[in-house]
């Protein structure tokens, strides 16, 4: 397996993805996350993205575990950022660095509503709802409780940080642990 690998587990609304963006043009790696996954399944699948959708609904596809397979071949190529959701289901596998992200839920939440232009109330809940959907992933997946430090090499609250910074923090430690 290639060594050059990043996995970026998040809360949702912490900035994983424009982080990941960053991170990923400025190191030259490939970002994936779940949306992007499932899009490549379906094309590979010869299947519409609703097709899959359905199948995945309907229990006919079990999609985490498809997920997981996609997952770790991308992940052998080397050279990728995996973030948010996607994290999670190559966390057991070998990553250069792995960096945790968070933020205040209130942050969180604005974030959202702001990215996906809903009200403050709905975006609260959608945060709730992933923080609750990521745990689950993470039990059924890896077995862990994804929110512990302790499995991090970086811990970020981005609540007062620039994303441009985080990103910057992410780049350094991710060459000082490529050294080690």
């Amino acid at each position: 397996m290639n060594n050059e690998t990043i996995a970026i587990c998040a809360h949702l609304g912490s900035g994983s993805t424009e982080v990941a963006e960053i991170v990923g043009k400025r190191l030259g790696f490939e970002v994936y996350n779940t949306d992007k996954l499932l899009r490549r399944i379906a094309i590979d699948s010869n299947v519409s993205f609703e097709q899959l959708a359905s199948k995945s609904i309907s229990g006919e596809v079990e999609i985490d575990d498809v997920l997981f397979s996609y997952a770790l071949d991308i992940l052998n190529k080397g050279k990728v950022i995996f973030e948010g959701r996607s994290s999670i289901l190559v966390f057991l596998a070998p990553i250069t660095l792995k960096v945790f992200l968070t933020a205040p839920d209130y942050i969180r939440a604005k974030h959202v509503a702001d990215v996906r232009k809903i009200s403050y109330e709905e975006a609260m809940n959608e945060v709730r709802i992933s923080d609750q959907d990521r745990e689950n992933l993470a039990r059924k997946i890896c077995k862990i409780n994804w929110q512990d430090p302790q499995l991090y090499d970086l811990v970020v609250n981005t609540g007062g940080w620039k994303y441009e910074d985080v990103a910057e923090l992410v780049i350094n430690a991710f060459n000082m642990k490529k050294k080690r």
